[in-house]
């Protein structure tokens, strides 16, 4: 596996964990957040295991969930994304 790949891979399974850690935290159930969305049980299950969410789906589920976009995509929050764009904007 190559370091771009393993990077990759490392930053699905990050998101994958995120949408299962942060739907366990809330205490919702699989079925309720699913039909919520507007998506079989199936699908949402593969979200939570295997395969990331689909954009579409990503700003509906971070306003169920009461998490930002960003804790999502990275595990930290806004105030932490910022500064690294100011990084690269000025390097």
């Amino acid at each position: 596996m190559t370091k771009d790949s393993a990077r990759k891979e490392a930053y699905r399974r990050d998101i994958i964990a995120r949408t299962k850690m942060a739907r366990e935290l809330r205490n919702f159930k699989q079925h309720k957040v699913a039909k919520t969305l507007g998506i079989s049980l199936e699908m949402y299950k593969s979200y939570e295991n295997r395969t990331p969410l689909p954009h579409y789906l990503i700003e509906p589920w971070t306003m169920i969930m009461g998490v930002s976009i960003e804790w999502l995509i990275t595990g930290e929050e806004v105030q932490r994304v910022i500064p690294m764009a100011r990084k690269i904007v000025s390097g």
